[in-house]
């Protein structure tokens, strides 16, 4: 939330990251996402849609498909700030909405 007041200077805030990032399980031969990929990247976008960033924070609640998700948290940290910084009254565009490579999660999130 401290960084929010930037937007109001017209700074330009990038989370840049992955909710999904397990490289341990990347199969390159893989098209989309493994299905615990896909339900961690499903459970994400509903929270963000619901603006419920507390239940993001706490996403190793969500067990199984978080660990296997996230197992190291830098690369999930971003949509954190992004979070932080955002408005409540922000319309929220899902840009590049895909899982990779079974493990990988490339879906993004514009808040403007």
């Amino acid at each position: 939330a401290q960084i929010a007041p930037l937007r109001e200077r017209g700074v330009l805030i990038i989370g840049s990251g992955n909710i999904v990032h397990n490289l341990g399980a990347v199969d390159f031969r893989q098209q989309g996402g493994f299905e615990w990929a896909v339900a961690f990247d499903t459970l994400i976008h509903e929270k963000i849609d619901k603006r419920d960033f507390d239940g993001i924070i706490d996403y190793t609640s969500a067990g199984k498909t978080a660990r296997l998700s996230v197992p190291t948290a830098e690369h999930f940290n971003p949509l954190l700030y992004i979070l932080g910084a955002s408005h409540a009254d922000d319309s929220i565009t899902v840009f590049n909405d895909a899982c990779v490579y079974g493990s990988l999660s490339m879906t993004s999130y514009v808040f403007s």
